[in-house]
């Protein structure tokens, strides 16, 4: 039977209208979530978060035990737990658990603002919630203020269902406000605020209605019974909780607001804080000193509303409006920010965006919002609209900041959680002293199998904060020695600004126990230090450094060391003779057979912990090192070299040895294999990114090249590393190409040669090597001053170019500057004349030398004069030896000439050069006669370049008190 036309009318409005509301309810939904989702992993995780995932990681009953000393319940946590169980817990993951319950609370808040205030005022409402910069803010935050908020609005819904029903709810609304105001209870205190204001706005309307019932058209009471009833199930639902975790919970907030010393606000500083909140949320950077604009919109309604409320009094006319709209709202509002200041008062708690803890209120404060516009757009519409329009620019202003204000940068772990994901080893551990920092390596290296040992400290929280190793030097050793031994390898990430007892006991103990190999800042805050285990093998090596360092012994790994992967680690046996008066920094070098610095370390003795200046004198000390061996080192045999300098200055310490002198001595040599495990490519660090693949088989990662404001001179090789990684074994050589071109594209200078200057070639490469190629590009003597294209590219054996995307064969690393030196054509007139040849490029035509005798240990100074020939062909060094009579050399001081000032390969034919070279006389020289002998090497090769020439004056030297030593 086919239905009236007036009931099709009716049903078919009424279904238009369901579905425009729903579809209302959709749109804002979708705009909440869409707000959520922006730049979600862009800010750093920060403290909290960091508890947050440390709880959520743990075991449920680990949790619950650490959670009943925290300040808010265990519901939260478990929620995430189990988040984390089903999507794992990176750090979008976890911020999209927030995300989502934020959204979930929009059409919510909606239902609740239309039962109270109509579809527009629900709407209204469910709208500034959607763009509300302080619920945005916390629902992309790892903690509870989200899910509590969502089951606050859930318990006020549930509240508005019930009074609509006049206090006889159905068992839906009944179970679901006990649930909803249970739950809230569980995951946050302050929850408890919101459901106190619930509980006297029934109260309050039970008695009006009582005393309302005399009168006819009055409805009934609501029943009280069935309203306390609810409480009451609440109650006993929570209360094994607060039976578990009540004292505990009051001994650890009593100990934090000890600990924090935070001062209580005022009435007036603690309301328009929250209000400011409530309506922009926290002002971020340029808005910080602003914040109070964010009252403006509240400001303007009251004002409109007060206006409109005195010319309706003034014409006589009465107080119109739902009652409930706003009394219910009000009430929550106010009830939340009084109970929030009376505990500001007793236990004061204001931590920066401490307005967090009042989120919960927002909800009611949105819907008295709406409905206020609501009631002011009845009388002045253009008004009422001039205030929702102020409300969503000043949120959209206040987004822009939320958005691209950098926050918690001193705190931002990801690059230090980065760097031991690439240098790290599954199999080693890091060392926590907190527990936000465990929750931090769980959400930047979600994958477990990725991811180190994570060790906390041995701690407690009650009765009072304790670090069990701070108070017990021997079980912290006992720890630590256990930890090297099942591990090797600990990563510590030292926090520097929270007291660092434990933290420098812990660096004192491992400095001493194992050999320090990295100790890098991480912003303002933390330094990640490494420490490894090891057993290095005695070297036979002696030496003087100055008048006050002596270098008793050394011991070295004995290899062979994983590129990647490998410790190099040192002892050296120090003894001062003298304390210097500065500071001076110990220098490891790990160098190739051609001379080029693979990798070091400079600290200060003792792992920056000790200096020289503390030492005691006479005494011999040990002082551990660990180089690591960087992933890109080509196997093959390396030698390890020490030198001492000044701190300020950079000034290297003079050393003697047996058999030279110079700047540096060698430690011993120790072999580098490839890594059975292949390193990440973020091992590898470069300043220019590539990612550039060749033939398939190779990947150019990256470059290093020299900054372009850096001028070269002609005759200067110009420093490049290239970075590869090799997709397949290659198989055949390739032969990487520099070229240095002209404005006119016109090459004027070029190198082809194997990777790492010839002595790796790609024929011996693995498939998913990664390899460190350095190379030097000299710069012709005859290349004027100007502005030159530095490329790269890579050709085959048989001399074609592998090309690249785009059919090109060389990619433009940049630009490089270079300067024309001066030049002297001046003949020399040196104090003593001796002319000798080296090879067909160079001459000596004499030198400068004082003749007086000289002490044992006493410098020696040496001037000599050089003519070129024609330019050289390689960038030779030159040398100094000590010689006694038999030729034996027992000092000496090398390297290019001048300082390298003046490059070699820069040299044109005809001019001069004075190069003054200074060497120590052993301190245990014997009296007697010396001579000098000068000549020219490859510092690649070690080939001479013709013979070594015996100066013609002899040097004397004598230990009798009284003799000239300069």
């Amino acid at each position: 039977m086919r239905a009236p036309g007036w009931l099709r009318t009716i049903r078919d409005g009424v279904v238009r209208a369901a579905g425009n509301r729903l579809l209302v309810v959709l749109l804002l939904t979708l705009l909440a979530l869409g707000l959520r989702l922006i730049r979600l992993a862009n800010q750093p995780l920060w403290w909290d978060e960091g508890w947050s995932l440390f709880f959520a990681t743990s075991g449920i009953r680990e949790m619950l035990e650490l959670t009943a000393v925290d300040i808010h319940p265990p519901l939260y946590y478990l929620v995430l737990h189990s988040w984390i169980r089903v999507f794992g817990p990176g750090v979008v993951s976890v911020r999209l658990l927030s995300v989502l319950l934020g959204t979930a609370a929009i059409p919510l808040l909606y239902a609740a603002g239309r039962r109270l205030a109509g579809h527009r005022g629900g709407m209204l409402a469910g709208l500034l919630l959607a763009i509300s910069p302080f619920h945005i803010f916390y629902s992309q935050e790892v903690r509870m203020y989200g899910l509590v908020t969502l089951l606050g609005v859930a318990a006020f819904y549930f509240t508005t269902l019930w009074e609509a029903r006049n206090g006889r709810p159905g068992i839906g609304a009944w179970l679901g406000y006990v649930l909803a105001a249970m739950a809230a209870l569980c995951t946050a205190y302050y929850a408890a605020f919101l459901l106190l204001a619930l509980n006297l706005y029934m109260l309050s309307r039970w008695l009006r209605a009582r005393r309302s019932l005399r009168e006819p058209s009055a409805r009934p009471a609501p029943r009280l019974s069935t309203w306390l009833g609810a409480q009451l199930a609440v109650l006993l639902l929570c209360l094994p909780w607060i039976w578990y975790a009540g004292g505990k919970l009051l001994t650890y907030v009593r100990f934090k607001v000890g600990v924090e010393g935070d001062p209580s606000f005022g009435p007036l500083v603690y309301l328009v804080r929250h209000l400011a909140a409530f309506d922009w949320g926290h002002a971020e950077g340029m808005l910080a000193e602003w914040w109070w604009v964010g009252l403006l919109p509240l400001i303007i309604l009251l004002l409109g509303l007060g206006y409109s409320l005195w010319r309706r009094h003034s014409d006589g006319g009465g107080a119109t409006g739902p009652d409930l709209a706003y009394a219910l709202p009000l009430g929550i509002v106010a009830v939340i920010v009084a109970c929030g200041f009376a505990i500001n008062l007793v236990l004061p708690f204001n931590p920066p965006r401490s307005e967090r803890l009042l989120l919960v209120a927002l909800p009611a404060y949105l819907v008295l919002f709406a409905t206020g516009l609501l009631a002011l757009g009845r009388t002045k519409r253009w008004l009422a609209t001039a205030t929702t329009g102020l409300f969503v620019l000043l949120a959209l202003v206040s987004l822009v900041c939320f958005y691209a204000t950098p926050r918690y940068r001193s705190d931002d772990y990801r690059p230090l959680v980065e760097r031991v994901r690439a240098l790290g080893l599954p199999g080693d551990a890091v060392l926590c002293v907190h527990p936000w920092q465990i929750g931090y390596f769980h959400a930047y290296l979600p994958d477990e199998d990725d991811r180190p040992t994570l060790v906390l400290t041995p701690q407690q929280v009650v009765p009072s904060a304790r670090q069990f190793w701070a108070d017990d030097p021997a079980l912290m050793a006992a720890g630590l020695d256990s930890l090297l031994e099942e591990y090797g390898r600990l990563w510590f990430a030292d926090h520097r600004t929270m007291g660092r007892v434990l933290e420098s006991a812990i660096e004192g103990y491992l400095v001493g126990h194992a050999y320090p190999v990295l100790d890098e800042w991480y912003g303002t805050s933390t330094v990640l230090s490494f420490f490894a285990d090891a057993e290095p093998e005695t070297q036979p090596v002696n030496a003087q450094f100055g008048e006050w360092l002596a270098l008793k012994g050394a011991a070295l790994s004995a290899g062979p060391l994983e590129a990647g992967w490998g410790v190099a680690a040192v002892d050296l046996a120090w003894q001062l003779s003298e304390r210097p008066a500065e500071d001076y920094t110990v220098g490891l070098r790990l160098v190739g057979t051609t001379g080029q610095i693979w990798a070091q370390r400079d600290a200060v003795p003792s792992g920056g912990l000790l200096s020289f200046t503390e030492w005691p004198v006479g005494e011999t000390q040990i002082d551990r090192h660990g180089v690591l061996v960087p992933a890109g080192t080509p196997p093959g045999e390396y030698t390890l070299t020490l030198r001492v300098y000044r701190s300020e200055d950079l000034e290297v310490v003079p050393v003697t040895f047996e058999g030279g002198s110079g700047g540096e001595v060698v430690l011993g040599s120790l072999r580098v294999s490839h890594p059975e495990t292949l390193p990440p490519v973020e091992a590898m660090t470069f300043e220019q990114s590539l990612q550039v693949d060749f033939d398939h088989r190779l990947r150019l990662l990256g470059a290093n090249v020299p900054d372009e404001s850096a001028p070269f001179l002609p005759g200067e090789a110009v420093p490049v590393e290239l970075f590869w990684q090799a997709l397949d074994a290659p198989g055949q050589d390739y032969f990487p190409r520099l070229c240095l071109l002209d404005a006119g594209d016109a090459v004027v200078a070029e190198l082809v040669e194997k990777p790492v200057s010839g002595t790796y070639p790609t024929a011996w490469w693995r498939a998913g090597e990664l390899v460190r190629d350095p190379h030097h590009l000299p710069i012709p003597a005859a290349v004027p001053s100007g502005t030159y294209h530095l490329t790269a590219g890579l050709i085959r054996a048989d001399g074609s170019d592998v090309e690249i995307a785009g059919g090109t064969a060389a990619l433009d690393l940049g630009t490089i500057q270079v300067r024309e030196g001066e030049h002297n054509f001046k003949p020399a007139e040196p104090e003593y004349v001796q002319v000798a040849q080296f090879g067909t490029s160079v001459e000596m035509v004499g030198y400068d030398l004082r003749e007086a005798v000289r002490a044992p240990g006493s410098p020696l100074n040496v001037t000599l004069y050089w003519h070129a020939l024609e330019t050289p062909d390689r960038d030779y060094h030159t040398f100094v030896h000590l010689l006694d009579a038999s030729g034996e050399i027992l000092a000496q001081d090398d390297g290019p000439p001048a300082g390298g000032k003046v490059p070699v390969m820069g040299w044109l034919p005809g001019e001069y050069l004075i190069d003054t070279r200074s060497l120590h006389l052993p301190p245990a020289l014997a009296d007697g006669e010396y001579r000098l002998g000068v000549g020219f090497y490859d510092p690649v090769t070690g080939v001479r370049l013709g013979d070594r020439v015996i100066l013609g004056v002899s040097i004397p030297v004598s230990a009798e008190e009284g003799c000239q030593c300069p």
